[in-house]
């Protein structure tokens, strides 16, 4: 009788430990599939903001021209210089050629250089320049450029908000 017991118990243990290991096994595939999902929605949330792209590729051929007048059309009055607020006119004259020198623009074309991201920001974290200018709810267009990728590396971001009028460049900050 305890033989008959033992045998029972290997055999239920054994079919019990066969199914909680499917188990395991389908939750992490489900789990890796939904990870899978959330990322290529991400990328395809991005990728998919087709007003934005369209602006981004044009204003890579405005700077990559260092046109000044199509530079102030697609930019705020005011811009955000690594937490410093200037006019358009002085960012062009002091900062463009510093930050758009031609390493950062050799980077426009390299997809593993340029990083995409949306932050949501409350309106009463905007500058008052801003305010006025935007469209719904505020959300701030990062791009990530690594400009220099050994260590230390450079990052600049490049920030754009959305307008009445669009799109336009917000300021850039740096990291690295």
């Amino acid at each position: 009788m305890i033989r008959c017991f033992i045998i029972l118990a290997v055999i239920l243990s054994s079919c019990r430990f066969d199914n909680s290991d499917k188990k395991i096994v389908q939750d992490t595939l489900q789990k890796s599939k939904e990870q899978q999902v959330q990322k290529n929605a991400d990328i395809n949330k991005n990728e998919s903001d087709s007003d934005f792209m369209s602006f981004w590729n044009k204003f890579k051929e405005v700077v990559k021209k260092s046109d000044q007048r199509e530079f102030k059309a697609m930019s705020l009055d005011s811009l955000n210089c690594e937490h410093r607020h200037v006019s358009n006119d002085e960012f062009y004259k002091s900062y463009f050629l510093k930050i758009f020198d031609d390493s950062l623009k050799s980077k426009f074309s390299d997809k593993n250089m340029i990083e995409f991201i949306d932050e949501e920001i409350d309106i009463n974290y905007l500058p008052e320049f801003a305010k006025h200018q935007i469209k719904g709810k505020p959300i701030i267009k990062k791009v990530n450029v690594t400009k220099i990728n050994k260590i230390p590396s450079l990052i600049v971001v490049l920030e754009f908000i959305k307008t009445n009028e669009g799109y336009k460049f917000y300021g850039y900050d740096t990291f690295g």
